[in-house]
């Protein structure tokens, strides 16, 4: 280990991530930040950017990249998809040897090199990295924060690292090598590879902080290859997930499993399903928690059970109510009535879903699990829920809400899996067992998250929407009602 003096420069294209390529990062940002249009405007420029990096222009290839994918948006734009959306992304292709070697160092002599904006790196620097200084150039904006499309000049770091001289067999073919100077030169992980893969990957439990959230609608690292993959079957897959939605909608409950198969959807049941079906021996219902993974959650809990059921819902659009094939039942954040309205429910003989949860959440991590469901009723039957997703995930935090279900089902195969877990032992009820409404909604949670392998964490609703957008996830429908929404269930 080098003395605390020492400070070591990584460079971040072509050292410690694999792929030298900034086309993904780019395309994201077109796509989350920007538009359709803008997307695709990125990748027809991909082929002049292949050229002119061939030809050894490669700061050209990176003004070009920006330009597309950035002229137009405001700054403010370009760093939240840095913070929510890049870094699951950039830990994913990390080299772990070079990796295991940078980690060794302190945050204070971490130093990571970039020629991609340091708007789009900079929260990944900082929080998967763990380096305390990033180089990179800035985008040029208008005083109002909008982005032209330019980078300052990458030569501006030039007095800060000096100009000393790095043997060649240390020295990469990568756009950032000439700034590497008067600092200690990281190239130690890289020095007897011959290839620049690894079939290892680096774990985000290895990073400096792991990515706890992440946010987009891709699901799939975009690669040109793969960028033109979706792009062509984005078409297709809107009407597809229109005729999956609408068939859904009109049908009787009985044909929903075979309409679910003859159009891709595939469905995987697994768990004590009659016992869940079947209901009481009183004739009232039941209460089915789920983890929350997408809004479709309630109605393939009603497709696995082929009865219906009634979700309980907090914030979901018109449109999503209108479109949706099974009863909902909006809650208020109001402990008292909400739990009145959802015991009511279910002494009526209904099966009720709900979410704890409180929002959506696409990571293998469950949220801290609201306590108001262990007071509804004892007999309460956990579902642990997992979906898999090609091109498209089915939530997002700042995406419109309404258009989740589509993007799901826009997917080739969109997959749920559930798991009933049969009814809560009387032990564990807070009626029959005597248990405080925290511990039920815990042990419900660990029930879920051993099930899945997932982990259970003590975030919230509002630690996630903190981070993702900027707020804490409430919804207000008119200004009177912005301190009732705002309270917690």
């Amino acid at each position: 280990m080098e003395s605390s003096a020492t400070q070591v420069a990584a460079e971040l294209e072509g050292w410690l991530l694999r792929d030298m390529d900034p086309f993904p990062y780019f395309f994201l940002v077109a796509m989350e930040a920007g538009s359709l249009i803008r997307a695709i405007a990125v990748l027809l420029a991909f082929p002049i950017a292949w050229l002119l990096k061939n030809a050894g222009r490669h700061d050209a290839a990176l003004q070009l990249y920006v330009f597309v994918a950035c002229a137009g948006l405001r700054e403010a734009d370009v760093e939240a998809v840095g913070q929510a959306v890049l870094p699951r992304f950039l830990a994913e292709d990390l080299r772990l040897r070079a990796w295991k070697t940078f980690s060794l160092y302190t945050p204070s002599q971490r130093i990571v090199i970039s020629s991609l904006p340091r708007a789009m790196l900079h929260s990944f620097v900082r929080l998967q990295l763990g380096a305390q200084q990033l180089l990179a150039p800035e985008l040029l904006c208008t005083s109002s924060g909008r982005c032209l499309g330019v980078l300052k000049h990458f030569d501006q770091h030039r007095p800060r690292l000096g100009a000393t001289y790095l043997p060649k067999e240390l020295l990469r073919p990568t756009p950032t090598h000439k700034y590497t100077g008067k600092l200690q030169a990281y190239a130690n992980a890289l020095k007897q590879e011959t290839s620049s893969e690894e079939p290892e990957m680096v774990s985000m439990e290895d990073l400096h902080r792991p990515v706890l959230f992440h946010d987009g609608r891709i699901a799939s690292r975009p690669t040109p290859a793969m960028a033109l993959l979706m792009l062509l079957w984005m078409p297709l897959g809107f009407a597809l997930a229109l005729v999956r939605i609408v068939m859904c909608g009109q049908a009787p409950l009985r044909w929903w499993p075979l309409l679910a198969r003859m159009t891709g959807v595939r469905v995987v049941v697994e768990g004590k399903v009659q016992a869940a079906a079947a209901g009481t021996s009183s004739g009232a219902g039941l209460l089915l928690v789920c983890n929350h993974r997408t809004l479709m959650d309630p109605i393939f809990v009603a497709m696995a059970l082929r009865r219906q059921v009634t979700a309980a819902t907090y914030s979901v659009s018109r449109l999503s109510e209108a479109l949706s094939p099974i009863e909902t039942v909006r809650l208020e954040r109001d402990a008292e009535r909400d739990l009145k309205r959802l015991r009511d429910l279910v002494k009526s003989g209904r099966h009720l879903v709900v979410c704890p949860e409180g929002t959506t959440s696409r990571e293998a991590l469950l949220l801290r699990f609201s306590a108001l469901f262990a007071e509804v009723t004892d007999d309460i039957v956990p579902v642990a829920v997992d979906t898999t997703a090609t091109f498209f995930h089915g939530n997002s935090a700042r995406g419109f809400k309404a258009l989740d279900p589509f993007f799901f089902m826009m997917n080739p195969v969109p997959t749920y899996r559930l798991v009933f877990l049969g009814r809560l032992p009387p032990e564990m009820t807070c009626g029959a067992g005597g248990r405080t409404r925290v511990e039920v909604a815990n042990h419900v949670q660990r029930l879920i998250a051993s099930t899945l392998g997932f982990q259970c964490s003590c975030f919230t609703r509002p630690d996630k929407y903190r981070f993702l957008a900027g707020t804490d996830g409430t919804v207000c429908r008119t200004p009177s009602l912005r301190r009732h929404a705002s309270s917690k269930i």
